[in-house]
Formats: C-alpha cells, sequence, structure tokens
C-alpha cells in the first residue's frame, strides 16, 4: 500500500499485504472477504491505496547455484499462495521444508503434499504452516520424545 493502514483507521497488518501478481491480492480479498478480518479492510481502500512496484526475482537454483549450495537444512516459503508454483520449480534440494499453506488453492495444496510424499517427504501441520522432512529424519524422534513428554504431563 502507498499509505499506512493505521492512519486510516486498519490494523497494521494491512501494511504486510503484498504479492507477486496484483491479481492475487485481488483473489485473496474477494475470497476471504467474508472473515472477520477481511471485513475490517474494505476493497475499496486497498484497491485506492495499492501500488506496483517492479522487483527482480531469481530462481532458487539460481541462488544456490551463485552460492555454491547444493542443499539447505531449512526452507521457509511464505509467498501469500504461490507456495505451489515456487515448489514446483525445484528439486528438492533440502532436509525441511515449512510453508505457509492457509492461502493455496485446495487443488495445489494435495498436489503438494502428494509431491512432498513422492519425494520422501512426510509432513505435519500446524496454525497456517505444513512441516516436512524426510522419512528416517532424526527429526522425527524429537517430535516422537515431545509427544511422550506432553504425555507424561497430563
Amino acid at each position: 500500500l502507498g499509505v499506512r493502514a493505521e492512519d486510516h483507521g486498519y490494523p497494521e497488518w494491512v501494511n504486510q499485504l503484498s504479492s507477486l501478481k496484483k491479481e492475487r491480492m485481488e483473489e485473496l480479498r474477494d475470497n476471504f472477504e467474508a472473515q472477520q478480518t477481511w471485513n475490517e479492510f474494505p476493497r475499496s481502500f486497498y484497491l485506492k491505496h495499492r501500488t506496483t512496484e517492479t522487483v527482480q526475482t531469481a530462481t532458487l537454483a539460481t541462488v544456490m547455484q551463485h552460492l555454491n549450495l547444493s542443499c539447505v537444512d531449512l526452507l521457509e516459503i511464505d509467498v501469500e499462495g504461490y507456495e505451489a508454483e515456487v515448489i514446483d520449480q525445484i528439486d528438492f534440494p533440502f532436509r525441511y521444508l515449512n510453508y505457509e499453506y492457509c492461502l493455496l488453492r485446495p487443488a495445489d495444496d494435495v498436489r503438494l503434499l502428494i509431491a512432498l510424499e513422492a519425494h520422501g517427504f512426510t509432513a505435519d501441520r500446524y496454525d497456517q504452516d505444513t512441516f516436512a522432512w524426510k522419512v528416517g529424519d532424526v527429526i522425527e524422534q524429537v517430535f516422537a520424545n515431545i509427544g511422550e513428554m506432553s504425555n507424561e504431563a497430563v
């Protein structure tokens, strides 16, 4: 946005809304309009004050090649509903993956879970995110230990 939302009586989180494609923000706004948080932020305000900025982008493969990396431990993706498009372009060069699923289109959500499984990953959901790891990774034991500790505390 080209203005500070709170100066117009709207929540501060409105300032953080962004996307690589303006159509995606319009789609998100229209799809989630019935939710309480979106009702605080009218479409007319967004359309009046939105801005467009051209930015340079690079694929994950290009960045990894530039940094001479063959793998990363944790890949975090939060691109306002475009997680599927990002993950479609990568060769799964990570040990762990965390991505926001709450804004994904349902078909993309299912497709990503299937792709992760096909590449030997298992996934778990928490809050608005999906955390994935290779089956057999040491983190499975960590999760099991946390579960055991939680059960003992009850």
